[in-house]
């Protein structure tokens, strides 16, 4: 593709441009033509603020994008089959989990139905009054609680992508906008760090 401008950005050419069925997307703006991804900030880190709708590309060091914040907590990660999803342990009122950070959704929670009864008994899981959705509390991450994430969709089925992400693990949460709108997160893929800021 050729000439594309992104913001203030301008590229004179992308290469390994893929295609995709984005439907969903197309439905809620139809002037939808694609996403940017992990390739395409590979290099620097990427602050997201969804509360003044900005993404902010930084080439530097910490030292650099976390200048005037305040730091709530330093989530180390991995990555599995796919580069652009990072994994790390957590726990949820004490049983054991894993995360995927996955910006494109607000937040799915996969667990076995007994585990689900437990945390609905427990008050974890509070149903929202939407369907399949639950605001989830107790969220642990590197010694951080995390309070409050909002319409968690919950199922008591295997993740449906898990052969493609290496994601087959027994309890997984995958969070997005439930949390990220809650804070700035910077995300440094060159460290492997996801720093979460106060808003």
């Amino acid at each position: 593709m050729k000439d594309i401008q992104v913001g203030s950005l301008r590229y004179d050419s992308v290469t390994q441009v893929q295609s995709q069925d984005a439907a969903q997307l197309e439905r809620i703006t139809p002037d939808f033509i694609g996403w940017l991804g992990h390739d395409f900030w590979e290099g620097y880190a990427l602050k997201l603020d969804y509360r003044n709708s900005q993404a902010i590309f930084y080439r530097g060091t910490p030292d650099d994008y976390l200048m005037g914040e305040k730091l709530i907590v330093e989530l180390p990660f991995e990555s599995r089959k796919l580069p652009n999803i990072p994994v790390m342990n957590g726990q949820i009122a004490g049983i054991d989990v894993t995360v995927a950070f996955d910006s494109g959704q607000n937040g799915m929670l996969y667990l076995d139905a007994v585990t689900k009864s437990r945390l609905i008994e427990e008050g974890v899981l509070k149903w929202s009054g939407n369907g399949d959705k639950y605001d989830l509390h107790k969220l642990e991450l590197q010694g951080r609680v995390f309070d409050d994430l909002k319409n968690i969709s919950v199922y008591t089925t295997p993740f449906p992508a898990a052969a493609p992400t290496g994601l087959s693990d027994k309890t997984l949460l995958t969070l997005g906008f439930s949390l990220l709108s809650k804070y700035k997160t910077v995300w440094d893929s060159k460290k492997k760090v996801i720093y979460v800021l106060q808003r």
